[in-house]
């Protein structure tokens, strides 16, 4: 059973997986995101867990819609 800090935590480490996977896909094309950077960013630095998984969706959504 995790606290919301905890989990807040699992998630920031998931999403610097994903990002990092989607960053050297991206930097091979030569494609650049600048609001996808600006949501990552936000995520990271959040300390709500409400708000790092709507900031997760809204990545998530990005990343897949490009």
């Amino acid at each position: 059973d995790m606290n919301g800090h905890q989990l807040a935590n699992e998630l920031r480490t998931l999403l610097r997986r994903v990002a990092l996977k989607a960053k050297l896909i991206f930097a091979m094309s030569g494609y650049s995101d600048p609001e996808e950077v600006d949501i990552y960013n936000k995520m990271l630095h959040s300390t709500d867990p409400k708000v790092v998984r709507q900031l997760m969706r809204q990545y998530e959504n990005r990343i897949v819609n490009v």
